[in-house]
């Protein structure tokens, strides 16, 4: 069994086209999915989209949810199940689950495969008016794909709407964040939401961001650091005689700068130890 969260922020690779059969896809968003989130990057986030439309089965796509690539080959089967959280704008709505899910041929907009080919879930699993967590009405049979290393997974969702009026109503979704997985019932807002795969797979766990490849200037050094960087936060932590500074998962240390104190003028070799 395998678990995929969506995450609240991006994602490096998305493919154009959108492969499900979805009435309405204008205003939907567009995340990564894999492992929880971390501390701090927020979420979880909220996603909606209104129809007024009066014909029955429409279809509104609210998220697209592209995977990190897959770490070795994997041939799809077994189901597909999920917790998210959902929430109608009023009963009268009659919306419920809309899924499509397919394998990209790695970071291109090739189809390896389709998992789940437009899947809509009964109205005897409605969702509520309360923004609650919600699974599908039950396990959804998987088709089998023969995926590669590197293919990633598409899980496109959003609602079925089967109410005949033109009144507009609103459907939304929740995801992203860290913490504890969202319970059936529970606060959407309250817990991480997922998609529950009955396979065991792995993904490649690609960082945001590699500190080998940020440059890190120092400009100078006078009472106190000075220091410019590229979408990199760098924490000072103190600085006695030396200047001791911290990044995520990296300490760098000045040592001296050929053997003058720093707050001497502005020539000089400055030495950085990274460990």
């Amino acid at each position: 069994m395998t678990k995929l969260y969506p995450s609240a922020v991006g994602v490096a690779y998305t493919p154009t086209t959108i492969r499900g059969a979805w009435e309405k896809t204008t205003g939907h968003a567009i995340c990564g999915m894999g492992a929880k989130d971390l501390s701090g990057l927020g979420g979880p986030l909220s996603i909606g989209s209104a129809e007024t439309v009066s014909s029955a089965d429409y279809d509104v796509l609210l998220l697209r949810c592209v995977s990190a690539p897959l770490a070795a080959d994997h041939n799809f089967s077994g189901t597909l199940n999920l917790m998210m959280g959902v929430q109608e704008s009023n009963a009268a709505a009659d919306m419920a689950y809309y899924l499509h899910v397919f394998v990209t041929q790695g970071d291109t907009d090739n189809l390896r495969g389709t998992l789940l080919a437009n899947y809509a879930d009964p109205d005897t699993n409605e969702w509520g008016t309360t923004a609650l967590g919600k699974a599908l009405s039950a396990a959804a049979t998987l088709t089998a794909v023969a995926a590669l290393t590197g293919d990633r997974i598409v899980v496109e969702i959003g609602y079925r709407s089967r109410n005949t009026v033109t009144t507009s109503r609103t459907g939304t979704i929740w995801y992203g964040g860290s913490g504890s997985d969202l319970t059936s019932g529970g606060a959407a807002d309250g817990g991480v939401g997922y998609f529950d795969f009955s396979d065991t797979f792995t993904l490649v766990d690609n960082p945001v961001l590699r500190v080998s490849q940020v440059a890190v200037e120092a400009l100078r050094r006078p009472t106190e650091a000075r220091l410019q960087v590229s979408q990199l936060a760098i924490e000072t932590v103190r600085r006695a005689t030396s200047g001791n500074l911290r990044l995520t998962q990296l300490a760098v240390e000045v040592v001296r700068r050929n053997g003058s104190p720093p707050s001497t003028g502005q020539g000089g070799m400055l030495i950085v130890v990274a460990g």
